[in-house]
């Protein structure tokens, strides 16, 4: 089970997909959930320090993140359930007066 940082990471990254299905996401969005991506993947790889990230060379990084990436597919075969739950809950999300408290509901319920 991953921790409750990296579960609210995940949620983040869903509600991002789910939000760019429906709609053209603004900059500041775009730049949010590409940030939130990558510390996505990072966080599937155990890197807490986005600063040791952002040192390495490209050729590291780019090693790292596919690990990242890897890791989290892993994640989501491993978790069929857990997963379709957030991404319903993302996209629930979408219609809420506050998506972020329908997003930490699942959370919530998910860390149970």
């Amino acid at each position: 089970m991953i921790g409750h940082e990296l579960l609210a990471l995940v949620a983040l990254h869903f509600f991002c997909n789910a939000t760019a299905e429906t709609r053209l996401l603004s900059a500041s969005e775009v730049t949010r959930c590409a940030e939130n991506y990558t510390e996505m993947k990072l966080g599937f790889v155990g890197v807490e320090d986005r600063s040791v990230y952002d040192a390495m060379d490209p050729a590291d990084r780019n090693a790292l993140n596919l690990d990242g990436y890897a890791a989290y597919l892993d994640w989501k075969a491993e978790n069929p359930a857990l997963v379709a739950d957030l991404e319903a809950r993302a996209e629930a999300a979408l219609d809420a007066d506050n998506p972020e408290a329908v997003l930490a509901e699942g959370l919530d319920l998910a860390a149970q």
